[in-house]
């Protein structure tokens, strides 16, 4: 699964992102791989490059993703996290929620074939 995430560049930049990511989560040892990559659409608003997340098939490697996206939102102005799948549906979920919503929010992102995360 490949997943886009969209951060606010007023929290993070996408390397800065990365580089909390990688350090506060053990994302490598789970099967998560965080690329940095051109933005296919370039405009003055998007950053020209963006971090995609390729998540193996182990879902211990999508909630280790997840958990560490929850943190990073916590310092987010309006602290939500927005999960987009491929048809367009649109889930938001606060960024702090117990063990057992995760669990749910992990599932839904996959019923919804999510392919972005954005924190707005």
């Amino acid at each position: 699964m490949e997943l886009r995430i969209d951060v606010d560049p007023d929290i993070l930049t996408v390397s800065e992102l990365k580089d909390y990511l990688e350090a506060q989560t053990s994302l490598a040892e789970e099967g998560v791989d965080l690329e940095v990559r051109d933005a296919q659409i370039k405009t003055r608003v998007l950053d020209a490059v963006v971090l995609v997340a390729i998540v193996g098939a182990a879902g211990t490697a999508l909630t280790a993703l997840i958990t560490g996206l929850l943190k990073v939102a916590q310092q987010s102005q309006n602290q939500t996290i927005i999960i987009v799948g491929k048809k367009g549906q649109r889930l938001e979920f606060p960024a702090y929620l117990d063990d057992q919503e995760v669990k749910k929010l992990i599932e839904q992102v996959k019923d919804l074939d999510a392919e972005r995360i954005t924190i707005p």
